[in-house]
């Protein structure tokens, strides 16, 4: 079973600071996505730049030939270090959205890089892999790795 969806705790990244060209208020994470794009490219990957959504930001990058997007966002709550909510999928074309499921067909070596990277932070804990319709019901417990029995 591949897992496209990831959570993880740290208190690296802002949760607390407004800032004005947030589309929506608190909508942090634009700091956790340039570290994530940062530490990709450093381990080959080819990265555009950091952007934002209503829900949180979001990058694209490329890994084995295949052009991604990674997306991240801060989830506000009682987590103590602070959870973050992230998933990657393939970048399609707008068109092409409605008919085509972005989280299949991910090559295994961007799942594994987003997960080493994770992983070598000292600051962060509790890196969970999750199958996004599970997560979706509420399902949130995960598996320690992108890959393999939940």
């Amino acid at each position: 079973m591949q897992r496209t969806l990831f959570s993880f705790q740290a208190d690296l990244f802002n949760t607390t600071e407004e800032k004005d060209d947030y589309f929506n208020p608190g909508n942090h994470g634009q700091d956790a996505a340039a570290w994530l794009a940062k530490r990709l490219q450093e381990q080959g990957a080819t990265v555009g730049k950091v952007d934002q959504e209503d829900y949180g930001w979001y990058f694209f990058f490329t890994c084995d030939d295949q052009e991604l997007c990674l997306v991240i966002g801060y989830r506000p709550g009682i987590q103590e270090p602070a959870l973050w909510v992230g998933w990657v999928e393939r970048k399609i074309a707008l068109w092409k959205a409605p008919f085509v499921n972005r989280r299949q067909g991910i090559a295994p070596a961007a799942l594994t890089r987003v997960h080493e990277v994770l992983q070598a932070e000292k600051g962060i804990s509790n890196v969970r892999w999750h199958d996004y319709r599970d997560f979706e019901k509420g399902q949130e417990e995960g598996a320690p790795e992108p890959f393999g029995p939940q």
